[in-house]
């Protein structure tokens, strides 16, 4: 094998180790982001994002929902349930 093969060769295997070592860090950052993302909709404390600058909500839990309004949908309906 001249050098030029060699050089070729080696150029793809460090290709693949350098893809596979920059590749593995992004897909657990997205697990990260999906492990955060279900921690905060099945947590049972209330917890809310919001805006610094408006205060504008950006997102809300369920239990931060249930803490508002404590009766169910088919509940609310009737006068006096709650």
């Amino acid at each position: 094998m001249d050098v030029a093969a060699a050089a070729f060769v080696m150029s793809l295997i460090l290709g693949f180790i350098f893809y596979f070592l920059v590749s593995k860090p992004r897909q657990h950052q997205k697990n990260s982001s999906e492990d955060y993302k279900r921690l905060f909709d099945g947590i049972p404390t209330p917890m809310y994002i919001y805006d610094d600058r408006t205060f504008q909500f950006l997102a809300v839990n369920d239990a931060a929902i249930e803490q508002v309004t404590p009766c169910p949908r088919t509940v609310s309906q009737y006068p006096g349930a709650c």
